[in-house]
């Protein structure tokens, strides 16, 4: 039974054979602060990315995120879980010079 001091989040293990789903409880303090140090690392990709390709501008970034059991949130690469849903979407606007 959850509480007001934790969130379910139900977790995958990718890593065994059968895939065993999990339900946890995490603390919301402790996704914050994954989440505030996933958007960091983030935020450091975006300051190195060029703001504009060819005749193309690159104005916005759209991510989605994963939590894993262990509450840190992660990227879904290449090799990632096929039909994986839910997660989290976060996304990130270049601010214009003027404001």
């Amino acid at each position: 039974m959850t509480d007001n001091s934790s969130l379910q989040v139900l977790t995958v293990d990718t890593t065994a054979v059968r895939r065993n789903r999990l339900l946890k409880e995490l603390k919301p303090d402790d996704l914050a602060e994954s989440m505030n140090a996933f958007v960091g690392q983030i935020g450091r990709i975006l300051e190195r990315t060029a703001e504009r390709v060819g005749a193309f501008e690159f104005s916005e970034l759209e991510v989605h995120a994963q939590i894993s059991g262990k509450g840190q949130f992660v990227l879904l690469g290449i090799g990632g879980e096929a039909g994986v849903t839910g997660g989290i979407k976060l996304c990130f606007r270049r601010v214009s010079a003027g404001q």
